[in-house]
């Protein structure tokens, strides 16, 4: 299947439910991991970056469907960005490091079968919202990364020093994501905070890739705070980074924190990370 969209001049293939993972000692039917893909179709022999997009939904809701908004990877495709949008475990019935663990499998995968597929695998990119920001900060952060360029949206980067009030109830957020009471576990919360992996990396921040951050300062989710913090320790090891404040914004990026996640300021926010993603996959 052939779409184009009118935020460029290319169509693009859809290659729906692409399995990357068999899970294993799990039932059939729950044991796969899929990734949709979005190739472009405009260039004989032509390898194109590759962006992976991670969902959000607190890590315990959502779904890699969440990528096909015009705004997030169809506008990428439309440029000539290959685009994958990944179903990673939630923390319903598997706690944290599994997501970490999908995200790595399914770019490991991705990576893997680039000449089949027709991507570049040194042109990496990785974006999310969310809870899929964080996925993809902790990706970038990574040594030895192999991604080139992130763009995280009202991500979570830190989890050393933030509680909640209900982290030690069963079925909480923070309760599932770590598998009980989070301070229970101060290793785990820190492996899975981004900004602590910015603490090992040699001055000059060489070793990461740009990075572009968006967050509200009226975040009523995750505290605007983190990305400050994150974005602030970043320069001071002279990574490459840039944080877009939306002022007044809360989660969802607007002033009505109970408005739906479409429309604007998206689809304003997905052109920047295009030309973000283009001048960083594509020069």
């Amino acid at each position: 299947m052939l779409l184009s969209v009118d935020a460029g001049p290319w169509p693009f293939e859809v290659v729906p439910a692409v399995r990357y993972c068999r899970l294993r000692d799990r039932p059939a039917w729950e044991a796969d991991l899929h990734l949709d893909l979005l190739r472009p179709q405009g260039g004989s022999g032509v390898r194109t970056p590759l962006v992976v997009y991670f969902h959000g939904g607190g890590w315990q809701a959502g779904g890699r469907e969440l990528g096909m908004y015009p705004w997030i990877n169809p506008v990428l495709a439309a440029n000539g960005i290959a685009t994958a949008s990944v179903t990673y475990r939630l923390t319903t019935s598997d706690p944290f490091p599994a997501q970490l663990e999908d995200a790595q499998a399914a770019t490991h995968w991705l990576l893997g079968h680039a000449d089949e597929l027709g991507f570049d695998p040194d042109r990496l990119g990785v974006w999310g919202d969310s809870a899929g920001g964080h996925l993809a900060l902790l990706l970038a952060t990574q040594p030895a990364t192999r991604v080139r360029a992130v763009v995280a949206r009202c991500a979570p980067t830190d989890f050393r020093d933030w509680h909640l009030a209900d982290e030690d109830q069963p079925g909480s957020v923070f309760y599932r994501f770590f598998g009980g009471p989070n301070s229970a576990d101060t290793a785990l919360r820190a492996a899975a905070s981004p900004a602590r992996y910015l603490e090992s990396c040699e001055p000059g921040g060489a070793t990461l890739p740009p990075m572009l951050l968006y967050h509200g300062d009226r975040d009523e989710t995750v505290p605007y705070g983190q990305s400050l913090d994150f974005a602030r320790t970043a320069r001071s090891i002279g990574a490459d980074i840039t944080l877009r404040t939306i002022r007044g914004g809360h989660h969802n990026l607007t002033a009505d924190q109970n408005a739906p996640w479409t429309n604007q300021p998206w689809e304003t926010l997905a052109f920047e990370a295009r030309r973000f993603f283009m001048r960083h996959l594509t020069n």
